[in-house]
């Protein structure tokens, strides 16, 4: 029978440990995000069951059809919420016209599965969000993507229209 040398064991040994510990920082930093993400979609869920249903469903598709785990910034917004962020940037819509307001709206940014450090697309990140697949699953929904608004774009802004 062959026998393997001792560095040849230890090597192995070191790269199972090693890929072990990758999976296991994957798989906690995928389930983090999902008990977050359902925490946010939670919020919708008496206001607007349909929205719940639609944005759930589109977040499943970016995790199983792209390299990219969701995580949810903003969902249901109260009058004020909206007209705090509308002060500090005029561009923002204004309280009771926001589709937040209306539980219409997520802002989410997305990270890169396989990153365990970064790997974050960013709100000013056009061309990537552009060329992520999120874009076409959005479509897919019926959704609007921010990234098309006219005047400032908001990459991580999508809506029930």
């Amino acid at each position: 029978m062959f026998k393997l040398p001792n560095i040849i064991k230890k090597a192995l040994i070191f790269v199972l440990v090693l890929l072990a510990i990758i999976y296991s920082c994957l798989y906690i930093n995928t389930h983090k995000f999902d008990r977050h993400n359902e925490t946010q979609l939670a919020k919708l869920k008496t206001i607007n069951p349909n929205a719940y249903l639609i944005f759930s469903r589109f977040i499943n598709d970016i995790h199983t059809h792209t390299p990219y785990i969701v995580y949810i910034q903003s969902t249901l917004r109260s009058y004020k919420e909206q007209e705090k962020l509308h002060n500090d940037d005029p561009f923002n819509a204004k309280p009771g016209t926001s589709k937040h307001n209306k539980g219409l709206a997520i802002d989410f940014n997305v990270k890169y599965k396989y990153c365990l450090n970064g790997g974050w697309l960013k709100k000013a990140d056009y061309l990537q969000w552009k060329q992520s697949g999120i874009i076409t699953i959005a479509q897919k929904y019926g959704l609007f993507w921010g990234g098309n608004f006219k005047t400032k774009k908001d990459c991580v802004h999508f809506e029930i229209r």
